[in-house]
């Protein structure tokens, strides 16, 4: 997959500039839909990247960064999504990001944990103020790597790689089908 999500990514961006497209202002709507599809595609293919390296890692020191910017990842494919939503209101879009948010419980936490480390060291994190209960170390990431796969923990969350790989694959391709639509009807 990875392979030819590259492929297609650049070889569309290589017909948009032998096309001129860069040259001629775009109308707001398409613009809009234009970004939103090239973030999707963009984080898609981010979430694709690392899944690759996290299953080439071999310490956890390795899996540890991969997967925290696998989530990074995760986080901003849907951040796309909903920016997808805002520019095309499709019932798809709406039913994909739900999906994907049931499948991936707790990922905009444990986007907060990974990237204000800083912060939880010092017992002052987000989550943390949310929920002081919290069992000294309960929000330390802790990642494994059994066959096949990876698993972090982040309190009480837990991500692996195939939850993640599902959750973003649906994801993006139904909101880039419906976007590509969108695009399609706005031109003709």
């Amino acid at each position: 997959m990875l392979a030819s999500v590259d492929d297609e990514l650049l070889e569309r961006a290589r017909k948009a500039v032998a096309s001129g497209v860069f040259a001629r202002p775009a109308p707001p709507a398409v613009l809009n839909l234009s970004v939103a599809l090239w973030q999707v595609e963009t984080w898609w293919a981010g979430t694709a990247l690392q899944h690759r390296r996290l299953s080439e890692a071999t310490s956890p020191a390795h899996a540890m960064a991969d997967v925290s910017m696998l989530v990074l990842a995760l986080r901003n494919l849907l951040r796309a999504a909903y920016l997808a939503e805002k520019a095309c209101p499709d019932g798809r879009i709406r039913a994909a990001i739900l999906r994907f948010e049931a499948r991936l419980p707790g990922l905009t936490e444990i986007r907060d944990v990974l990237e204000h480390f800083d912060e939880y060291a010092e017992g002052s994190g987000r989550f943390q103020k949310r929920e002081p209960d919290q069992p000294p170390g309960n929000l330390i990431p802790r990642v494994a790597l059994p066959p096949g796969g990876f698993l972090l923990k982040v309190g009480p969350h837990v991500l692996g790689a195939g939850a993640t790989g599902l959750a973003s694959d649906d994801l993006a391709r139904t909101v880039i089908q419906a976007l590509r639509e969108a695009l399609a009807g706005s031109k003709g």
